[in-house]
């Protein structure tokens, strides 16, 4: 394709293994010349039809530099903060090379792809709102807070186009800001899958992803304690599938003892929907501690459905809208794990048969398939 555009997916982790990079890559590689650059220990060999490029990962800071980024903060020397050693491979990269596209997916590369884009349209994809993006962390708060509320009011305008990863997302940047974006949700592609028969007696939960700590996991203690303790319902078995490191791991098992609660290991992202077919519902039980959980559509959530498996969620206005549109799942009155236990608990096992079997219609509309000619349209309109 000597003819088609070349685009540069920009990402600040792994250049292949990251969920929406990964998808955007396989919408447009019918159409565009692509490269990728993410973060490697080692340079990764390029892939037929693929340019990778790599930079380090940024090393553990020593007492002095753990200083010298307290007074970068202090002094507002955003400079440093973006420009860091291990980020020098990117300039190289964009000074030797010319893109007609450059999607950037983390808010702090976003000024050094603005200052070397030559005439390449910029793409931001939002998957946060940054000026909150970790403000249940006391740390973050301090140090880096207002340098992501400065990196959004002074960068973000200056790209030829914004993606939000919700509409809640969307509308932040909107009226905090004056930013318009379009919504571009995290769905999965299709997969061709039937659920799976759901036994009476043993009802099998999952959640897969990060085991951050503010996700809240204990309250799945609770609410499983409730369910057998004081509800008398044994029906349920709970399985997290959790990335963390093993200090952290550690620390859950020790907290999450519930008889009917197992922590195994992740499983490569890109079989993650094949994996979870043989569950019965996916769980969503993050309470809304910060803006971004509250406003969050993560990728667990369309591979929920494309898994065929019912939906349980805490409230949230947009996973609400599409749980009742197509008649996936349930949603608890509040976050708390008692009420999430009870809403589990009404469920009757035609229940579930129901919402499973009608996540297949949802399955077809809800992936990365019908994101792509809005896609295409998108960058032939910028």
């Amino acid at each position: 394709m000597p003819n088609s555009p070349r685009t540069l997916l920009l990402v600040a982790a792994h250049p292949l293994n990251s969920p929406r990079p990964y998808r955007l890559r396989k919408l447009l590689k019918p159409y565009h010349q692509i490269s990728v650059m993410g973060i490697s220990k080692t340079p990764l060999p390029p892939q037929e039809g693929l340019a990778i490029f790599t930079y380090p990962p940024y090393p553990k800071r020593n007492f002095l530099q753990e200083c010298k980024l307290y007074t970068d903060v202090w002094l507002q020397n955003d400079h440093a903060l973006i420009y860091t050693q291990n980020r020098a491979q990117i300039v190289e990269v964009l000074r030797e090379h010319a893109f007609d596209f450059i999607f950037c997916f983390d808010l702090v590369l976003l000024p050094i792809v603005l200052a070397y884009k030559k005439n390449a349209k910029v793409i931001l994809d939002a998957r946060e709102y940054y000026p909150a993006q970790d403000s249940s962390n006391i740390r973050w708060r301090w140090l880096f807070k207002a340098f992501f509320t400065r990196l959004t009011n002074t960068y973000m305008p200056q790209c030829d186009h914004v993606l939000s990863v919700s509409k809640g997302v969307q509308g932040l940047y909107e009226s905090g800001h004056g930013i318009s974006s379009s919504v571009f949700y995290s769905y999965p592609f299709y997969h061709e899958l039937k659920p799976t028969p759901t036994k009476p007696d043993q009802i099998h939960l999952i959640y897969h992803g990060g085991a951050s700590y503010n996700r809240s996991f204990e309250g799945l203690q609770t609410m499983m304690e409730y369910l057998s303790d004081h509800l008398g319902d044994w029906r349920f078995w709970l399985t997290l599938m959790l990335v963390a490191p093993p200090a952290r791991l550690e620390e859950l098992k020790t907290k999450l003892a519930h008889t009917r609660i197992k922590i195994i290991p992740p499983v490569e992202f890109k079989k993650i929907i094949s994996f979870s077919n043989a569950f019965d519902i996916g769980l969503y039980f993050s309470p809304p501690v910060n803006l971004n959980i509250k406003h969050a559509m993560p990728n667990k959530f369309f591979e929920y459905i494309q898994s065929r498996l019912a939906l349980c969620a805490v409230p949230n206005v947009e996973m609400q809208a599409i749980i009742e549109k197509y008649q996936i799942g349930v949603v608890s009155q509040t976050s708390s794990p008692q009420d999430l236990a009870l809403t589990l608990h009404k469920l009757r096992h035609e229940d579930i048969e129901f919402y499973k079997h009608n996540t297949q219609k949802a399955a077809q509309e809800l992936c990365a398939q019908q994101n792509q000619l809005p896609l295409l349209e998108l960058l032939q309109k910028i």
